[in-house]
């Protein structure tokens, strides 16, 4: 579940997005969770290149060297302030 709006708001400085209002932030922790979910569901295709890849476009992210690299803390913003 992400982190209220209000708690981002806190912890990130008003100058990382002055365009935009953060409205989610994901740890790295629900990050692997939700994506070792999603390969645990695929079986013996786990370790298809098109499968692996297909999860990792599901979750915004990107398949390196075979591996999906997983950022620290990933913040999505609303639509930018009028």
């Amino acid at each position: 579940m992400p982190i209220c709006t209000a708690c981002i708001k806190k912890k990130l400085p008003a100058s990382s997005a002055p365009e935009a209002d953060p409205s989610a932030c994901f740890s790295d922790y629900e990050l692997k969770r939700n994506l070792n979910r999603d390969l645990a569901l695929l079986g013996q295709e786990r370790d298809d290149p098109k499968a692996k890849e297909r999860i990792a476009q599901k979750h915004a992210l990107r398949v390196v060297n075979a591996k999906i690299p997983i950022p620290d803390m990933r913040v999505e913003y609303e639509n930018p302030r009028p």
